[in-house]
């Protein structure tokens, strides 16, 4: 009872983040998303069901299921919109050594998504 109520818990911290990673783009949103799927899945098949099934968040846990890939929409919405909040950020921040750490965050998470497998091509 108590393993199911901690992975109950922890799936929604997972989720929680994993949603806050949608318009902060360096928390890592996929895998948050396919974690707390996977503490559902363990605990209440039920939420996990839900989840699954949502029209947004469903997406992520269907494609890493699958092994589909990321839509190239996907990627390249995440990498613009990446680098608006980088710059924008860059603005409000005036010290140089914040912008490197923005620049390097900024090409890691780039290179992260680049390599992801895209939905449709055969790699």
């Amino acid at each position: 009872m108590l393993k199911k109520f901690l992975l109950i818990f922890l799936g929604f911290i997972f989720l929680a983040v994993g949603i806050v990673g949608i318009f902060i783009p360096i928390l890592p949103t996929t895998p948050l998303i396919v974690l707390a799927s996977v503490m559902f899945s363990l605990s209440n098949k039920k939420i996990y069901d839900y989840l699954a099934n949502t029209k947004y968040l469903g997406a992520y846990i269907r494609n890493y299921r699958n092994k589909t890939g990321v839509p190239l929409e996907t990627k390249v919405l995440s990498i613009i919109y990446l680098w608006v909040s980088l710059f924008a950020s860059c603005l409000f921040i005036d010290k140089y050594y914040v912008h490197g750490i923005l620049l390097g965050v900024g090409l890691a998470v780039s290179l992260h998504i680049i390599l992801l497998k895209t939905q449709g091509k055969n790699k």
